[in-house]
């Protein structure tokens, strides 16, 4: 997706996203809600998906997170982390810095 589609996710997009739950051989398909986050930390920028409610599990990690955006479905990022504090809040790496990465690389 497109740093354009990521700035239009609001607090509350659905996102679809699947994957195999910790010591299971079932994949799940799973929804929440997401919103894009860039955050300023000392002068650096870090952008994340953050997941707003409890749809994604333990093992989800490395999953794509998809969205739907003017009628057609987009991979948003990829599922990275859940958050310490059992919160329920899940972050994602948006697909915009995968696209940095392999120009990097």
């Amino acid at each position: 997706a497109g740093r354009e589609i990521l700035e239009s996710l609001s607090q509350n997009t659905p996102a679809a996203h699947w994957g195999y739950e910790s010591a299971s051989e079932d994949a799940n398909f799973m929804t929440s809600r997401i919103k894009y986050a860039p955050t300023r930390k000392g002068g650096r920028i870090t952008r994340c998906l953050v997941h707003s409610s409890k749809g994604i599990i333990q093992g989800f990690s490395g999953s794509p997170v998809m969205v739907r955006h003017n009628g057609r479905i987009y991979a948003a990022g990829i599922v990275s982390k859940n958050s310490e504090n059992n919160s329920g809040t899940c972050y994602s790496v948006p697909a915009s810095e995968l696209e940095k990465l392999t120009e990097r690389w």
